[in-house]
């Protein structure tokens, strides 16, 4: 079974960084993508549905918010270039975990 993140990060995501936080579900996620094409599982989608970015890291963009434009799974993101970021609030995780169970 292949990991949340690998299908949020996609399979061929080179250069990965990752930050989460130990009691909640809250992440955050950069990876350089071949050609800036983003995995599957993203879809292009209006950035007002995001939610904000619970977690600071000096490598994440603090206007990242501003930029969402697609959402993956329960992960929220953006492409800059060949530079996926994505994270996910806290929320999200527990539903997400809710509707695998129910599944």
């Amino acid at each position: 079974m292949k990991s949340r993140n690998r299908r949020t990060r996609g399979d061929d995501a080179q250069a990965v960084r990752y930050a989460m936080k130990t009691t909640g579900g809250e992440r955050l996620l950069k990876a350089t993508l071949p050609g800036g094409k983003p995995p599957a599982r993203c879809t292009p989608a209006p950035a007002s549905g995001a939610k904000e970015v619970q977690l600071r890291a000096d490598w994440f963009p603090k206007d990242a918010r501003d930029k969402a434009a697609l959402p993956c799974g329960t992960y929220f993101g953006y492409v800059d270039g060949d530079t996926l970021y994505a994270w996910q609030h806290g929320e999200d995780l527990v539903a997400g975990e809710r509707e695998n169970q129910e599944s």
